[in-house]
């Protein structure tokens, strides 16, 4: 059995998100090389978890077989204590980091955001983006 390793120090490191995420994947498929690997996230793999993608998308390139397990996000837990179908509302999920690049006036105006519909605010790593 190989030891943990964590991916934080990358987050500190790397100069942007983009990066970050580039560097789990490499780091990811550079143990991978030496045999199995197993890249786990808090929350489900398919939602908010670009290193997944990157990591899954490079693997499928270099021929490394890969499997992707699923997990209970955070919005199945939301949708079930507030109570709303998610798809019947027409509710968007918006990511915070995308939206403080781009003045909100903007993005509302000209964007598929719609303010009369239920929206969802996810991943804000700070309490500035928030």
């Amino acid at each position: 059995m190989r030891p943990i390793e964590a991916c934080d120090d990358l987050y500190e490191s790397e100069g942007s998100f983009d990066r970050v995420y580039e560097a789990i994947a490499e780091r990811v498929l550079a143990a991978a090389a030496a045999g199995p690997v197993v890249y786990a996230v808090p929350g489900s793999a398919l939602i908010g978890e670009r290193a997944v993608r990157g990591i899954v998308a490079r693997a499928r390139s270099d021929g490394i077989p890969v499997d992707v397990l699923p997990g209970e996000s955070f919005l199945d837990l939301l949708l079930e204590r507030i109570g709303l179908d998610p798809i019947e509302s027409g509710m968007q999920v918006v990511e915070m980091l995308a939206l403080s690049r781009i003045r909100c006036r903007f993005i509302f105006r000209r964007s598929s955001v719609r303010s009369t519909r239920p929206r969802l605010s996810a991943r804000s790593h700070s309490s500035l983006v928030a």
